[in-house]
């Protein structure tokens, strides 16, 4: 996934992918009785403004109370850049933090890896 299909450098691009009204949005994939939690495993640094991030993210049924697990990784990049910004600006993005690139691949899980 590339940053342009997540709409993270566009606050308008990312507003209108998880608005309830559009057919591809969160809500009307999973439905409101399901709900995803994300987890951060790890966190390391590749260099001064790229990690990757191991996490875990369920998808949680509500109704059949069951949920589904997932481990994913991204590598993430970013940069920050300290400009003039309106207060609706800085209540959204007070750090200037962008992220520039992001892209998830899944971990598969052996058991090697489940004793760590």
């Amino acid at each position: 996934m590339s940053l342009g299909s997540i709409g993270c450098h566009d606050p308008k691009q990312y507003d209108a992918e998880v608005d309830s009204h559009v057919l591809t949005s969160p809500y009307r994939k999973y439905g409101k009785d399901k709900s995803i939690i994300v987890r951060v495993l790890s966190i390391s640094r590749l260099n001064e403004n790229t990690a990757a991030i191991r996490f875990e993210k369920q998808l949680r049924d509500k109704v059949a109370n069951t949920q589904q697990v997932a481990y994913q990784e991204a590598i993430v990049k970013w940069h920050y850049q300290s400009v003039k910004a309106t207060q609706i600006q800085l209540d959204r993005n007070p750090l200037g933090f962008t992220v520039t690139y992001y892209q998830v691949t899944p971990v598969n899980l052996n058991e090697e890896n489940c004793h760590e």
